[in-house]
């Protein structure tokens, strides 16, 4: 008896879960003017994101240029939650100029009590922190200090074709790899890290260590959502 009374709460609890999921993944039909992208059942739009086939920029990239959607300013995606693909450039510039105010809260934040370290970066800081960030940020960018920046980058760009010509005319390496040895640690820091001479430099090791996704930092990301 008991195990019967086990199996029918687990069999409410599942089909209460299915349910759920169906309704999320029907969010967009309600708005009949926006067409949507079909979901998967407990992997929406993002299956070859989850088996690292793509990452989600490219799987938008995808469905941005399905000619379907040619005509249409926006199409409903499926992530985690119901998303909006904006397509249009004039709603675009209005999201992230004219009316940014009213589109301040970002998809990932960290929690500031959890992640202390985490929730003050620019990318997963809520927008009270964000903003106050960005205004001490901008500065640097300016178009002076870009002009000073400028030697440097000939510096390094130099430094990265002179390390191509050493390689001979044709040679086989990873692309990711060469992209991350060639860094701008003069412009940011002030020193010359040399990595493309020295693979092994511990700026170059740190800055791979940031880069690299598994399986462990994509659930850390999960989290984080």
């Amino acid at each position: 008896m008991l195990l019967t009374v086990i199996c029918a709460i687990l069999g409410i609890g599942l089909f209460l879960i299915y349910r759920w999921i169906s309704q999320n993944f029907k969010y967009w039909d309600q708005y009949g003017m926006i067409p949507s992208v079909l979901g998967r059942l407990f992997s929406a739009n993002i299956w070859d994101v989850l088996t690292f086939r793509t990452n989600w920029g490219l799987q938008l990239k995808v469905i941005y240029e399905d000619p379907k959607y040619k005509n249409d300013a926006v199409v409903g995606v499926y992530a985690l939650q119901p998303a909006l693909l904006v397509r249009d450039p004039e709603l675009i510039k209005s999201i992230l100029i004219r009316d940014f105010e009213c589109f301040s809260k970002r998809f990932l934040e960290s929690d500031l009590h959890h992640d202390p370290i985490g929730s003050k970066t620019l990318f997963l800081g809520r927008y009270e922190l964000w903003k106050e960030l960005r205004s001490k940020f901008s500065p640097s960018f300016s178009s002076g200090k870009l002009k000073q920046m400028y030697p440097l980058f000939q510096e390094v760009g130099a430094n990265l074709e002179t390390y191509l010509h050493k390689q001979g005319n044709r040679f086989v390496c990873e692309f990711k790899d060469l992209a991350q040895m060639f860094t701008i640690a003069t412009t940011i820091f002030g020193f010359s890290s040399n990595s493309l001479e020295n693979p092994k430099e511990e700026l170059n090791y740190q800055s791979r260590q940031l880069a690299h996704f598994n399986f462990r930092r994509f659930l850390n990301m999960l989290i984080i959502c």
